[in-house]
């Protein structure tokens, strides 16, 4: 007896490449999107970080000589300098934290790119805080 080889139709194989193309469409953008999120969110962190330890250190000792003195950030990141720290997006200031007499300024430049923009729309403004 001959035995019948059973296969998939044309049909079937046209609706399903088709299927997996629709679930490429979509998740190939969010798959790229991940690492800039990622980056978006560690620098939302890192600036909700520095601010509040810049006011800790400042309540406890009633003075602050230098942000380094506070906060140790990832120099892979942000460029930091004794009284101001800075995150750069295509060689612009995206992100800067300064270090006034009896203040903390954060600024948020969101024109610079797509990170500062991504910062922007998370709610992440520029501010200053009083440390007295």
């Amino acid at each position: 007896m001959k035995r019948k080889l059973q296969a998939f139709s044309l049909l079937e194989i046209i609706f399903v490449i088709v299927m997996i193309g629709l679930i490429a469409s979509i998740a190939v953008p969010k798959l790229f999107n991940t690492k800039t999120d990622a980056l978006v969110n560690t620098l939302k962190q890192d600036i909700a970080t520095v601010t509040s330890s810049i006011q800790s250190y400042y309540l406890v000792h009633s003075k602050i000589d230098q942000i380094s003195d506070a906060v140790e950030l990832n120099n892979a990141i942000w460029e930091i300098e004794s009284e101001q720290i800075s995150y750069y997006e295509d060689e612009e200031v995206c992100v800067t934290v300064t270090l006034e007499k009896e203040a903390l300024e954060v600024n948020i430049n969101e024109e610079v790119g797509t990170i500062c923009q991504k910062l922007y729309d998370k709610g992440v403004r520029s501010t200053r805080y009083a440390l007295k």
